[in-house]
């Protein structure tokens, strides 16, 4: 499988793609809120050319049972995978809060900046690939007057890069969580258990 992981120059490259795909998204579906979804890039062993999957995990209950729903979803996406078929990048989009904190600002000990007047609403994405490298993305909402999502302002990214200890600071743990799934899901698959019928996401 070494041969189909994917390079640091496309997998820097994919948070371009994701902005397009979601300003594309938005163009069409103007909408308040927008569901957790999973943008999936693999390619085959007879094909090199990334190809992107779209999952939405469309739950009510999503922060609660988020890392279940994860592991979930990498397994049943890895044990209904072909064979052939492996994917190499995942990224989790969703709706969130940003803030600029001075230096030497405290920042709250949850992490949550909800509470904050200043608070920038935004679609955050956050990548990582089959062998945990990571990078991400950030653009800010704008809203109609129906308060519908219209329009994806300010883009910010961080690219991955290699011998860069910050990138460890923007590891996600629910991407690690539907990886471990997904390579559940691929063992499952590939001693036979692949037929079984997996929880819906």
């Amino acid at each position: 499988m070494d041969e189909m992981i994917i390079s640091n120059k496309e997998f820097n490259g994919l948070l371009d793609l994701n902005l397009e795909y979601l300003r594309e998204y938005f163009k069409d579906n103007k909408q308040k809120g927008y569901y957790p979804t999973l943008l999936l890039f693999g390619r085959s062993s007879q094909y090199q050319k990334l190809e992107m999957t779209v999952v939405v995990l469309a739950d009510e209950e999503f922060d609660e049972k988020k890392y279940q729903i994860m592991s979930l979803a990498g397994i049943k996406f890895g044990g209904e995978q072909p064979a052939s078929e492996y994917t190499v990048a995942a990224y989790l989009c969703s709706e969130g809060w940003m803030r600029n904190f001075k230096k030497g600002e405290k920042t709250p000990d949850n992490g949550r900046i909800s509470n904050y007047s200043d608070k920038v609403e935004a679609i955050i994405y956050m990548g990582m690939t089959v062998d945990g490298r990571s990078n991400f993305g950030t653009f800010t909402i704008r809203r109609d007057k129906k308060d519908r999502i219209f329009n994806l302002k300010t883009h910010l990214r961080h690219d991955y890069q290699e011998a860069n200890t910050e990138n460890e600071g923007v590891r996600s743990d629910l991407l690690q969580a539907f990886w471990r799934g997904y390579s559940a899901g691929k063992l499952k698959k590939r001693f036979g258990g692949g037929d079984d019928k997996t929880t819906s996401v």
